[in-house]
C-alpha cells in the first residue's frame, strides 16, 4: 500500500510540474500578445509584416498549448480512473483560438 501511494504521489508531483510549465507558457504569451496589442494601438491599428508574422506565430503557439493543457486534462481523468470527459468539462475545441488581424 505504501509504495502505491509513493508512486501516486510521484505522479502527482509530475502532474503538478505539467501544470506549472503549461501555466508559465500561458502567461508568457499573454503578456508577448499584450505588448503587441499595445504597439498596434500605439501604431495607429497598422500591422507591420513582420508584427503579423509574429502574431501569426504566437497564435500557433498558444493553439498548441491549449492542445496540450486538453491532452494533459484528459490524460488525468484516464489516469484517475474517470474514464475520459465525465460532462463537465468539454474538450471539443479545446485550445483553439483564432485572431483576427485587420488593418
Amino acid at each position: 500500500m505504501k509504495r502505491t501511494l509513493e508512486a501516486h504521489l510521484q505522479e502527482v508531483n509530475k502532474r503538478i510540474e505539467t501544470a506549472a510549465a503549461l501555466g508559465q507558457t500561458l502567461l508568457d504569451q499573454q503578456r508577448q500578445i499584450e505588448a503587441r496589442i499595445k504597439e498596434l494601438q500605439e501604431g495607429g491599428e497598422q500591422i507591420d509584416p513582420e508584427l503579423k508574422k509574429k502574431l501569426v506565430e504566437l497564435e500557433k503557439e498558444y493553439n498548441e498549448v491549449g492542445r496540450e493543457s486538453a491532452r494533459a486534462v484528459l490524460t488525468n481523468k484516464i489516469m484517475a480512473g474517470n474514464g475520459g470527459n465525465n460532462g463537465n468539462t468539454s474538450l471539443h475545441g479545446a485550445g483553439n483560438v483564432r485572431l483576427v488581424y485587420s488593418p
